[in-house]
């Protein structure tokens, strides 16, 4: 079984640069960054897109939980994880 906590601060007012730069290689690490800089698109296969959109649900997963409550309203409207990093 995997690991999927992330082991940095949650996002604040005050440490963005570190929690961004700390979330993209965390995501890259779990194969997920290329779903929330788009440069991977939803397949057409019905299979492959399956295995997409439960990536795609795990990248946003971990990047709502690793917002602190005081800054999750900023994100709590978005349905993709690139949606909520273009937002943060």
């Amino acid at each position: 079984m995997t690991d999927d906590r992330v082991s940095f601060d949650k996002l604040t007012i005050d440490n963005y640069s570190a929690w961004k730069f700390q979330m993209k290689l965390y995501l890259n690490s779990k194969g997920l960054f290329s779903i929330v800089d788009k440069s991977e698109g939803e397949p057409e296969d019905q299979t492959e897109n399956a295995e997409y959109l439960e990536r795609a649900e795990r990248a946003f997963t971990i990047i709502g939980l690793s917002v602190s409550s005081s800054l999750v309203y900023r994100i709590s409207d978005s349905l993709t994880a690139s949606d909520a990093w273009a937002k943060l």
